[in-house]
């Protein structure tokens, strides 16, 4: 199929019709209208304003809507979050979320609509919280963006989806929907950001104004000024593996257009026999750690489980059990998966100490010299001083335990462990069959 053809099926697939605009117009309409009211019932200075892919006209189907009450500076913060959620609540049944501040999200007539306060500043510069800039990117893509260049921003969107680098939020790490948008404005049409995202490689640098970077550089792989405000980077959250795979995905697609990649082939479950006989195949030690998940918003979840990881990570490779994989999944629980070259260590360690002539020699040999860890005495080898102890962990339980007792594996994450968390292995593991299916699958979402 020629690339032609299946840009016009993706927009076929992902473009609202008429019908959906309207349905969900009437659904803005309504909910402003309401807030309106309200708020001039209880005598409260607000502007309600869509803003988001809808108002910009660049969203997918089944799209959300983003609803801002806008707040004149002269409010205090928490009285923005006092009568913001107070309207919210009138207007819409929801639940109470919380990003930097809270915020309603609700269902009506099938659409997941979100109000959120925020003060109405002059400009992004001027931005008092994080989300009061969101109402200039609106503006900023609906002044600049071209009509003709609006589908060519959903068909990103929903490459970035299939391939699975989609979404700001901690969870994904990856390119956010104002990115996207930025990225066709500034190349000029999705194949335009694939051709140029084929060739990239950190670090990426775009101003779309030419302005200069004036906030703090964490050197992320990518950096987007904002036009908006010229402290920001839109890229922040993208993280290296979302830009390396991002760049991957972009070059498959461009020596072999599929469809696959815009919308990924559903991956069938391995049985629990075909798992057990790629453990058995790879010859390799696996095992997990189960923990109840956090009561806790996403964005405050991923963090921490990533975290946790991360120091899972690091004590797997002070240790020299061998770290080959590690992940986690998030369901109901929080399962870690790993894999490693060894399950269980050696009694005895080769300690290395320093050289022979270093100011700290004479410390080393007196801390081993007839210590109860120390299997030999002190040696000499390739000048320096050695010697075989007593290996405090020799099995991957024990490692964990350790690094579950001295590693800050997050505020929320880490009073679960206190309260219990299981260690699994061996036969045992294909209880988590799936998972393990998804661990040892190495294709890509679009490959079959």
């Amino acid at each position: 199929m020629k690339v032609e053809e299946i840009l016009d099926i993706v927009i076929e697939r992902v473009k609202p019709t008429h019908a959906e605009d309207k349905k969900i117009r009437k659904v803005v309409d309504d909910v402003i209208r309401k807030i309106r009211i309200q708020a001039e019932k209880i005598g409260v200075d607000v502007k309600p304003m869509l803003v988001g892919s809808v108002a910009k006209g660049t969203h997918l189907k089944n799209t959300d809507i983003d609803i801002f009450l806008l707040f004149p500076e002269r409010y205090e913060r928490g009285e923005i979050e006092k009568y913001g959620l107070m309207l919210a609540k009138k207007v819409m049944k929801g639940e109470e979320r919380y990003a930097e501040h809270p915020y309603l999200r609700g269902v009506i007539d099938g659409y997941e609509v979100d109000i959120v306060p925020a003060y109405m500043v002059a400009n992004g510069r001027a931005a008092r919280t994080a989300v009061d800039r969101t109402p200039h990117h609106t503006e900023y893509v609906r002044k600049n963006l071209p009509e003709n260049l609006k589908n060519d921003v959903r068909v990103l969107k929903q490459f970035m989806k299939g391939v699975g680098v989609y979404g700001a939020e901690a969870k994904v790490g990856g390119f956010s929907g104002y990115l996207c948008e930025l990225l066709v404005l500034y190349y000029g049409g999705f194949m335009d950001v694939l051709n140029s995202a084929s060739k990239w490689k950190p670090r990426v640098i775009i101003s779309i104004d030419g302005k200069k970077f004036e906030g703090v550089d964490k050197n992320s792989p990518m950096l987007v000024i904002d036009p908006t405000d010229s402290r920001r980077n839109v890229a922040a959250a993208v993280t290296m593996d979302k830009f390396a795979l991002f760049i991957h995905a972009s070059r498959e697609f461009l020596k072999n257009p599929s469809l696959n990649f815009f919308f990924p082939p559903i991956k069938k479950a391995l049985k629990a026999e075909s798992v057990a006989e790629i453990i058995k195949r790879r010859g390799t030690y696996f095992f997990a750690i189960i923990v109840d998940k956090p009561k806790v918003v996403d964005d405050v979840l991923y963090p921490q489980v990533q975290k946790a990881l991360r120091a899972f990570e690091k004590c797997i490779r002070e240790s020299a059990l061998g770290l080959i994989r590690s992940a986690y999944f998030v369901s109901d629980r929080i399962i870690f998966i790993f894999e490693c070259e060894r399950g269980v260590l050696p009694m005895v360690e080769k300690h290395r100490g320093p050289p022979v002539w270093s100011s700290h020699a004479e410390n080393f040999r007196r801390k081993w010299e007839g210590n109860e860890r120390a299997l030999s005495p002190v040696y000499i080898e390739g000048g320096r001083y050695y010697v075989d102890i007593k290996r405090r962990e020799t099995t991957a339980l024990e490692v964990m335990k350790k690094c579950i007792v001295e590693k800050n594996l997050g505020q929320d994450l880490g009073k679960n462990f206190t309260m219990g968390y299981e260690f699994v292995q061996g036969d045992e593991l294909l209880r988590f069959c799936q998972e393990l299916g998804t661990f040892l699958s190495y294709k890509f979402p679009w490959e079959e």
